[in-house]
């Protein structure tokens, strides 16, 4: 049976995504056997992930497509004191892997303030600390540090954070 050029493709990717996937964990090994009782950490603003995300790839792809949603919202409350304007949201969530903006309405974990922006609460950064663990990252330091402190907000009328 002759294998077809689309096939083949197919295949060598998901090959490669897994040879990347072993790759990262025996980094990660590495690291920890060399002193290093953390495993690597992760910057959304400044780090590329191992694996481009997508919303609708591997399991691995998924899993670093939360990180970046979630971290790059993050990553500007935290550093900048501020929600995310609705340009940023939909640019965070293109960066992580979804089509458009509208990969934000299957998540709770976020609420917009009354001018419409857009901040992280106690259930993304919840999200975002079990994607992490799954790929064997850790958010920098100030990030945790904010992530910690989050209040948990209390829903209002349409807010998404009552969403399922």
């Amino acid at each position: 049976m002759a294998i077809t050029d689309d096939a083949l493709v197919q295949e060598l990717t998901k090959l490669a995504e897994e040879h990347r996937h072993i790759t990262a964990r025996l980094n990660d090994i590495l690291a920890r056997v060399r002193g290093s009782a953390r495993p690597d950490e992760f910057d959304p603003e400044k780090d590329t992930p191992p694996v481009k995300p997508l919303v609708d790839g591997s399991r691995e792809q998924r899993d670093w497509c939360s990180i970046l949603l979630w971290g790059k919202l993050a990553a500007i409350n935290i550093r900048q004191q501020r929600g995310a304007t609705r340009t940023e949201v939909v640019q965070i969530a293109v960066d992580a892997g979804y089509k458009d903006g509208r990969g934000w309405n299957s998540w709770k974990g976020w609420h917009d303030d009354e001018s419409g922006h857009r901040w992280v609460n106690t259930g993304g950064s919840e999200f975002l600390g079990h994607y992490l663990g799954r790929v064997g990252r850790i958010m920098p330091a100030d990030l945790q540090a904010g992530l910690a402190g989050l209040p948990k907000p209390m829903p209002k009328r349409g807010d998404s954070s009552n969403k399922h």
